[in-house]
């Protein structure tokens, strides 16, 4: 009997919890609903005379509250994002979110807030609560209340006096939007006096509802990668061996050599259109746009039936809201090719006098994208429609979805705004003289100070490239410089308390040159001299391994020839710079670069036909070392429609040295790559071991290194 009180006991107190809880939260919305009936009474009780000024003050309040509760839709729940100290500069798959045009910038609810080329992935989380939406609206309505009421100018001229106090701004989401304002203010006109101080908007948009599907698609992601699904199942999709597919994630066909390639550049632009067109795809089970596509008979039909399907996010809630999905900006993408280019791994292997081949293909790709997902109430602001935006960020590494051990919120020390605070710079006068290579003065240069993850603008350099200012106090930070006709760079200073420093920093142009490719020889040298398709001689020969020589006589490349040039800057203060471009046949593309220390990876294909034709082999057979027959096969002829022919490839201590004074000086800088001439070779003369100089690139380049050199002219 005593345990069974106990037990009692317990549920009764348990009982009076719960009814306390409902009772608060009762109270709390029957006070909030209280205060705007309230606010709407006072409004009536107001002076026939001032009713203009209060009139005026409340179409203030609908105006700045509805500006703010659109920015606040359209960016992700952020009325002003950068007030959380978030970035859009840069590649938008670097930054915290995507811009949409003019001033709207979406964050990301998911996304990886490390580097795209960095060893880990950190996944990160914007999306905010809605008790941060509503403080960032009040925010808003009592930052820009003021603007529109403009101190009630135009009422001065008609002898209105007001004296206006500082407004507090309540925001309360439900099954609508709701702000009340309260704005003490003390009216007189002659004799005459009135007080006035509660002023309320509302708004038809269920901000609620928006948050609770826009929550289920960002959950979903979490926890089930649907848009890296989605991009691995396109990759399989469009897959293939062949040059106008997606180079397969693995495949295997046996053919004795390679005939496909694929260039990095090609694979990129064909995969941000296969995703343009099919992020567009993916939808919202049961949303008002929501659509069941039937694919019709014919090859693969349930194939892509399941992927289609597979698109749809099986989820509820939206039934009066559209929902989209957009591909927003450049996708981030790498792939294992070398030199620009992606190829499968040939293997030859022997057995009874028959050569086999295998081409095996393995791509690993690494692809980050944004998407804009936008949610649309057309009910909403009595029937002109409602959005709410917000972004996710898709990343593939390692035909894997990107995973982390945890999702993380953004480190409230990560991204503070404190440092960049103006009333903050406490140190002496820090002058930051910006000059170029020539020392002439750098004007309009933009000036930064950073510190980790903090980025304070300080200003833009005058006629004489310099800058003065005070800077936060802060020990191991950067002074960043950057000008759009230079290559940025970084210089470490410290800032102390009335400490004057002067900063020296200095930019490499940008360069403006034609980019010409030639190529340098490989010549199939044999017991009867060296063999060309001319069947002549060059005098200037260098000596090579197996049979082959260099030609140091620089060549232009024919038409149907291409390279694919990839340059990559080395410098550990300056910021990255890299640029890849295709040159055909004699053309020169235009180019900018700064002078520097250059990684190179070029590789040149001809787009030609290339037979090594069939040949008949033999092979003794022999017993006790006696011969007593011979084994004789063909190899089969082999055809090839694009035949890499050689490049360059240099690194390390072997990097291209493209110097200032000459650059700055030319109007044409000249790469020479290394070609073996198998194309030169007259095809009677052919034989399948030419094909082992297409894998000789690097060999040569650090062999030949000095003959190499970059030209200008």
């Amino acid at each position: 009997m005593h345990q069974r009180g106990q037990v009692t006991a317990f549920i009764i107190i348990g009982v009076l919890i719960v009814a306390v809880l409902v009772l608060f939260f009762v109270i709390q919305q029957d006070v909030f609903e209280q205060k705007a009936d309230e606010a709407r009474r006072i409004a009536e009780d107001v002076p026939l005379e001032f009713v203009p000024i209060q009139k005026f003050t409340s179409d203030c309040v609908a105006i700045v509250a509805e500006r703010g509760l659109v920015r606040l839709g359209q960016q992700g729940g952020y009325v002003r994002p950068e007030w959380h100290g978030l970035r859009f500069d840069g590649d938008v798959t670097d930054a915290d979110g995507l811009t949409l045009g003019g001033d709207v910038r979406v964050p990301y609810w998911l996304y990886n807030r490390a580097a795209n080329r960095a060893n880990v992935i950190q996944l990160t989380s914007l999306k905010p609560s809605i008790e941060q939406m509503e403080q960032d609206l009040e925010r808003w309505v009592a930052e820009e209340l003021s603007f529109c009421l403009d101190s009630y100018q135009g009422f001065a001229e008609e002898g209105f006096v007001v004296d206006a106090g500082e407004p507090t701004v309540v925001v309360s989401f439900a099954d609508n939007v709701q702000v009340q304002v309260e704005l003490p203010l003390r009216v007189s006109r002659g004799t005459k006096q009135s007080d006035m101080r509660h002023f309320f908007a509302e708004f038809d948009v269920n901000i609620v509802q928006l948050y609770d599907v826009a929550s289920k698609i960002w959950q979903a992601q979490q926890e089930f990668s649907f848009l890296e699904g989605h991009t691995l199942n396109l990759i399989t999709l469009f897959g293939a061996t062949s040059t106008d597919a997606l180079p397969p994630m693995t495949d295997m066909t046996f053919e004795l050599a390679n005939t496909v390639l694929w260039t990095e550049l090609d694979v990129k632009q064909r995969m941000e259109q296969m995703l343009s067109s099919y992020v567009p795809l993916l939808r919202y089970y049961g949303s008002r746009n929501f659509y069941q596509y039937q694919v019709p008979e014919g090859k693969y039909r349930e194939t892509k039936q399941r992927i289609l399907n597979d698109m749809i996010l099986p989820l509820d809630g939206a039934q009066n809201l559209e929902v989209r999905f957009e591909l927003a900006g450049t996708p981030y993408f790498d792939a294992n090719a070398r030199g620009g280019i992606i190829q499968p791994q040939s293997l030859s292997l022997s057995a009874a006098g028959i050569t086999f081949g295998v081409q095996n293909f393995k791509t690993v790709y690494d692809v980050s994208y944004p998407v804009w997902v936008s949610l649309f109430d057309p009910t909403s602001f009595k029937n002109q429609g409602y959005f709410f935006n917000f972004g996710l960020e898709a990343n593939v590494r390692n035909n894997r979805p990107a995973e982390a051990d945890q999702i993380l919120p953004l480190p409230l020390g990560g991204r503070q705004t404190l440092l960049c605070d103006i009333e903050q710079r406490h140190s002496g006068a820090i002058t930051t003289v910006v000059r170029d290579v020539f020392e002439q003065p750098v004007v309009g240069a933009q000036v930064t100070f950073v510190l980790g993850d903090d980025v304070c603008t300080i200003g833009v350099t005058d006629s004489a490239g310099r800058l003065t200012s005070s800077f936060p106090i802060a020990y191991g930070g950067i002074v960043h410089v950057a000008h759009p006709d230079y290559l940025g760079t970084s210089v470490p200073v410290t800032p102390e308390i009335k400490v004057e420093k002067t900063v020296d920093v200095a930019l490499s142009p940008l360069h403006e040159v034609s980019l010409d490719v030639k190529k340098k020889k490989l010549i199939k040298c044999g017991e009867n001299g060296c063999v060309t398709a001319f069947y002549g001689s060059d005098p200037l020969q260098l000596p090579a391994e197996a049979g082959w020589s260099l030609s140091t006589v620089p060549v232009s490349l024919k038409r149907g020839e291409q390279a694919i040039v990839q340059l990559q800057r080395i410098s550990s203060v300056d910021d990255p710079f890299q640029f890849a471009t295709v040159v055909t046949g004699a053309e020169k593309p235009r180019i900018r670069i700064p002078a520097g220390m250059y990684e190179v990876r070029m590789q040149m294909i001809a787009s030609t036909e290339y037979v090594i034709p069939a040949k008949e082999e033999c092979e003794d057979i022999e017993i006790a070392g006696i011969k007593v027959d011979e084994n004789c096969y063909t190899l089969a002829e082999i055809k090839l429609d694009d035949v890499p022919i050689g490049g360059l490839f240099v690194s390390g201590e072997d990097a291209l040295d493209i110097e200032a004074e000459k650059l700055y000086a030319a109007q044409t800088l000249t790469l020479f790559g290394l070609s073996p001439a198998i194309l030169d070779v007259p095809v009677a003369l052919r034989d399948i071991t030419d094909l082992e100089q297409i894998g000789k690139t690097e060999e040569y380049s650090k062999k030949y290194k000095e003959f190499v050199e970059p030209g200008f002219t």
